[in-house]
């Protein structure tokens, strides 16, 4: 990765921050019956990647969300899901949780007061019964919190985020601004193209020249933003793995657990439980270990990314990560493991979407930064489609608090108007900038490390996702409109 002005320092897996030292009642799987170790195969993993649901798993990370009561709730509300949640309750349950912890922390400095003492030769017999009750206390008191802490993780965790207040509070999409139809330089038909698309059970793929406008189209997106640095902010290039670990899916909720392809599990990942009155032993998905194909431009790939580094910040913020390649999209609804289709029949649903895209992470260590961030993002990415496509008809568009992700806060799209079609839209994404705040890096415990002073200080990164350029979303534009501009030279 050509990063100047990061310094990247590798840290273990989340497959090595997920190993866990087994009780006599867990053991690794080793040669058992071929029909149970299939069956356990494609089970969902058990539990969250989170947080401690399970006593069998470890959390890779230590979730820390920040909770704005009233903005969740006005979220909630907003978004049209307030009934799948008791906020009083999880309200109340916070309260208990943090004053559990301030006791063990007030008990746990009591104690260290009585080892002082008893360092320095004045232990007593009253020191000695202080400190035998003080053990007790603490014992109890880590007892409850390792009761209620994942009670009410569980249900926080599965919170939106806050909304931006110029999110869209209606149904209906809210319209900015059209970007105006300027002067069309060199148009390909869609006729000279038509008949480069092969379909095959596994999906739909591009051959001849439209192979080659996929590649040309693609580079000329990512070159054109490797080098837009007119407002001081650095761009770096990254090439980013097609796979991610549950914890990276699931803290991003993009792609949601439904939709991500989750592979089949290797041994590793596999555990048999022996419950005491059970005669058959319990097979386990350890979801910390559990790998899905998502896309190398995908926001899961950036996060996974990060998870798996830690990044020392030698440039102000904010900076950019770009990147380009696939983002994966399964079709099968009930979130089970991928397995591939054989045949050639055409009702088979294809077991996955794999769109090319153009993708962009914004990094910024403060919530003005953050928002400065996204209108910049915006309008460069309007200036970038209205010269990139300048004959069709495009919008600057918001969409609504109803359809916007579990991560973001706001979210701005490039549309385009296409002709009059029965059976199809009347308009499509072209392109779309998230604003996602501290929510994902805050569940996934991402930090950074700040040059500044002594350097020791770190900042859960605030974030800005951009889909700077779908290919497949300009395919469909351009058999609607019959008509794409060449590449600009």
């Amino acid at each position: 990765m050509g990063c100047q002005g990061i310094q990247l320092i590798r840290i273990s897996s989340e497959s090595q921050s997920a190993r866990t030292t087994q009780t006599s009642a867990t053991k690794t799987i080793q040669t058992e019956d071929s029909a149970a170790l299939d069956k356990a195969k494609f089970q969902l993993p058990f539990g969250s990647a989170l947080f401690r649901e399970n006593v069998y798993f470890s959390p890779a990370v230590t979730a820390q969300p920040s909770f704005d009561w009233d903005g969740i709730q006005r979220s909630l509300q907003l978004r049209c899901i307030s009934d799948r949640f008791d906020l009083k309750a999880l309200i109340s349950l916070q309260t208990e949780v943090e004053d559990c912890a301030k006791k063990i922390e007030a008990v746990e400095s009591m104690r260290k007061q009585i080892q002082e003492k008893s360092g320095s030769g004045l232990i007593t017999e009253d020191i000695r019964s202080q400190g035998r009750a003080l053990r007790s206390d603490l014992k109890q008191l880590k007892e409850k919190m390792r009761k209620i802490l994942p009670t009410f993780q569980k249900q926080a965790l599965l919170l939106p985020n806050t909304l931006h207040p110029l999110c869209p509070t209606g149904p209906d999409t809210a319209v900015v601004r059209p970007l105006g139809i300027g002067a069309s330089k060199k148009k390909i038909s869609w006729s000279e193209v038509a008949d480069d698309i092969y379909e095959a059970p596994v999906g739909v793929y591009f051959t001849g020249k439209l192979a080659s406008l996929e590649k040309d189209h693609v580079d000329y997106a990512r070159d054109y933003w490797f080098g837009l640095e007119d407002d001081g902010v650095p761009t770096y290039p990254i090439n980013l793995s097609d796979f991610a670990r549950g914890p990276a899916v699931e803290g991003t909720a993009c792609p949601l657990l439904h939709e991500a392809i989750r592979l089949e599990p290797t041994r590793g990942d596999l555990f048999q439980v022996e419950q005491d009155g059970e005669s058959n032993p319990k097979w386990l998905v350890n979801p910390n270990t559990s790998c899905y194909l998502v896309g190398s431009a995908s926001l899961a790939s950036f996060i996974a990314y990060l998870v798996r580094q830690k990044l020392v910040c030698t440039t102000p913020t904010p900076f950019r990560l770009v990147t380009s390649g696939s983002c994966y999209t399964g079709t099968q609804d009930d979130g089970s493991t991928f397995k591939y289709r054989t045949g050639t029949d055409s009702s088979n649903k294809p077991p996955f979407e794999q769109r090319k895209q153009v993708s962009l992470l914004e990094l910024s260590s403060s919530w003005a930064e953050c928002e400065t961030g996204f209108e910049r993002v915006v309008s460069q990415l309007c200036n970038f489609w209205s010269h990139y496509q300048p004959s069709w008809s495009l919008r600057h568009v918001r969409v609504p608090a109803p359809q916007l992700l579990p991560c973001e806060m706001l979210r701005s799209v490039i549309d385009a108007k296409l002709p009059d079609c029965p059976n199809g839209p009347s308009s499509l994404s072209l392109a779309s900038v998230s604003l996602l705040h501290e929510w994902i890096s805050r569940r996934v415990s991402v930090r950074i490390k700040s040059d500044e002073a002594d350097g020791t200080q770190a900042f859960y990164p605030h974030m800005v996702y951009a889909r700077l350029m779908d290919f497949r979303s300009l395919m469909t534009a351009f058999k609607r409109t019959g008509h794409l501009e060449e590449v600009p030279k």
